[in-house]
């Protein structure tokens, strides 16, 4: 114990983190017995600290093999003919990866294609499934959580950027999307800007002009809390590497639903409604057919 408390102190004195404040508290998980403390009855923010307990929360109560479930559901009839009488309901679980990273990873994170791929596979189920025309919506479920999208603290800003995306029981692709903006080759062209994935409820309104190559770039982006339009404006200079903006997406299971509804319209899929989302439970659902599902790695994996 001596000899790992001495170990701390140096490591704890030592630029750059000796500018900051420490709590550390070391129990012998047997005895109870304290091995090491600093600072261990002052309060700190927790910040990513409280991920640690979230995960141990998580293995404990749903286990190590746990499997998040994402199904697609309908109250409706499907017809021999291929028509889905009712609406398609993407119903969100919680699981944290329909982004398709690989696990595990080494240094940084890795991904199984396209942050859509589960999506993809779901809608390919769907027309293997003799899916030709939906009558009703596509709609997103994510009422498997509470409706409480921001925890308490947060400030405004932290809503347009990726760290800052709503919390939602569907989770794809991190509730994010990325906005590339690459300028013209010489002054005064235009400034492409692409939203990767496209979805019809995330639009962008452009207002970025290119200047010469030699001046200096300034980027300014503009959503208010609530609204669907992010608005960015400003200059970069002519031919320089393109800047690529992660953005947090407010309604998730409005998001997903858009993304599903362009995926079976590509596959030939006719949709008849709208697409929406919900966040209360379904009395009906009980009496739901499930058409498609997947199943995430276990929790001990991911």
């Amino acid at each position: 114990a001596a000899r790992f408390a001495g170990r701390v102190e140096s490591l704890l004195g030592t630029a750059p983190v000796d500018k900051g404040e420490w709590g550390l508290l070391v129990v012998d998980a047997e005895t109870g017995a304290t091995l090491y403390e600093k600072n261990a009855n002052d309060y700190f923010l927790p910040a990513s600290n409280m991920k640690l307990l979230t995960t141990a929360l998580a293995l404990d109560t749903l286990g190590p093999e746990y499997r998040f479930r994402t199904t697609v559901e309908t109250s409706g009839k499907l017809e021999p003919n291929g028509k889905l009488a009712g609406d398609l309901i993407l119903v969100g679980r919680g699981d944290p990866n329909l982004s398709n990273r690989k696990f595990p990873f080494e240094t940084k994170e890795e991904f199984d294609g396209p942050p859509e791929k589960a999506l993809a596979e779901l809608a390919d189920a769907i027309v293997a499934r003799g899916v030709k025309r939906i009558s009703g919506d596509v709609v997103g479920d994510d009422s498997y959580f509470p409706r409480e999208r921001y925890p308490d603290g947060w400030e405004i800003d932290d809503m347009v950027w990726e760290y800052g995306a709503a919390i939602s029981a569907i989770v794809v692709d991190d509730n994010t999307v990325t906005l590339t903006l690459a300028p013209g080759e010489k002054a005064g062209g235009p400034v492409a800007a692409v939203v990767d994935p496209a979805t019809r409820e995330f639009v962008v309104k452009n207002e970025v002009a290119t200047i010469g190559a030699k001046e200096k770039p300034d980027l300014r982006l503009t959503r208010e809390p609530g609204g669907d339009t992010v608005i960015v404006s400003g200059v970069m200079p002519a031919g320089s590497t393109p800047r690529k903006l992660v953005l947090a997406i407010q309604e998730p299971a409005l998001h997903a639903a858009n993304l599903l509804a362009q995926l079976l319209r590509d596959r030939g899929i006719k949709i008849g409604g709208t697409v929406r989302a919900v966040h209360a439970s379904d009395p009906g659902e009980a009496t739901r057919t499930v058409l498609a599902e997947h199943l995430s790695i276990p929790l001990k994996d991911s």
